[in-house]
């Protein structure tokens, strides 16, 4: 379950994420035996905004039936 919801968080980060990769910057989450890990990289003065924006989306994801649907099947 834990996967299934790290694939759909980043999913939805897609467009999100796009600026962010343009200047430089790269994120990385994973589903762990521990949990869930989230890592930044790239300048250092914006990383925290990424972070910021990787985090509010995990805390207030919306997740929409059809992206579920897709989810599911590629971890099966």
């Amino acid at each position: 379950m834990t996967r299934l919801f790290v694939d759909l968080v980043r999913d939805s980060l897609t467009e999100d994420v796009y600026n962010a990769d343009l200047a430089g910057l790269s994120y990385e989450i994973n589903a762990t035996m521990l949990g869930i890990y989230v890592s930044t990289s790239g300048y250092n003065d914006k990383q925290h905004v990424l972070l910021q924006l990787i985090l509010r989306k995990v805390k207030s994801l919306e997740i929409k039936e059809e992206r579920l649907a897709v989810m599911k099947e590629q971890v099966c």
